[in-house]
């Protein structure tokens, strides 16, 4: 990809919420922009991918907004000529370095353009392990957070992550499993085994006595040892 600053006409910018990790603008961030731009201060280069002949915005629309709001015409620009899987790399990647914290469900957000930007891909035909994707979206979020993510947004991929080198690619990547994540993968694969067999179950009878099984297991897991409980943000 070719990168160059310049000074682009803000007419121009495709400001398209496609590319915007963040829900939307936040005013109080874009009035805090407008005082700053106004008093003379200076900021970094608003990032703007060249797709199809458009200049499209993929990091800073908030400082964009703010020069809006004060009549500027053009803004400094980093234009990167690139494709439709660099421009989500490219979005996924600005926020999460600089800026208004991302709010929790923008954080999933970002992992869909962090995939769509193939990301998780490592060297010519290898991926990287829910670790290493969990820290580069900053480490906000746990790898089981992560797994579960790619198990409903992109399934497929899921499938070819744990299929390509077994069950150890599931929880670690390639590097040799401990018998503390091995058994966790174990239980794991159990839950989602067991998801799919219950599903199938129509009988109240037998549903409701699935579901005295594992309210029982439940009890006896939180009995066992300390847990943090896990939220799953809401989308």
């Amino acid at each position: 990809m070719n990168n160059e600053i310049q000074e682009v006409a803000i007419k121009d910018i495709v400001c398209s919420s496609d590319f915007q990790v963040r829900a939307g603008l936040n005013a109080r961030t874009v009035t805090n922009y407008t005082m700053a731009y106004k008093s003379g201060a200076v900021f970094p280069p608003v990032t703007i991918a060249k797709l199809d002949g458009k200049l499209i915005l993929v990091d800073g629309f908030h400082r964009v907004e703010a020069l809006k709001a004060l009549g500027r015409e053009s803004v400094r620009a980093e234009v990167v000529q690139t494709n439709r899987e660099g421009a989500f790399k490219l979005a996924a990647g600005g926020n999460r370095t600089h800026g208004l914290p991302l709010k929790r469900h923008e954080v999933r957000r970002a992992f869909r353009f962090y995939m769509k930007g193939k990301q998780y891909l490592k060297g010519r035909s290898g991926h990287k392990s829910y670790e290493e994707i969990a820290l580069e979206l900053g480490g906000t979020r746990h790898l089981t957070t992560i797994r579960n993510w790619m198990h409903k947004d992109f399934p497929g991929t899921a499938q070819r992550l744990y299929s390509r080198d077994g069950a150890e690619w599931e929880i670690t990547g390639k590097r040799k499993l401990t018998q503390k994540e091995r058994l966790t993968r174990t239980a794991y694969k159990a839950l989602r085994e067991f998801e799919k067999a219950s599903s199938s179950v129509q009988d109240p009878h037998e549903r409701g006595c699935l579901i005295q099984e594992v309210e029982g297991l439940l009890q006896t897991l939180k009995q066992e040892g300390e847990y943090t409980p896990w939220e799953e943000p809401p989308f």
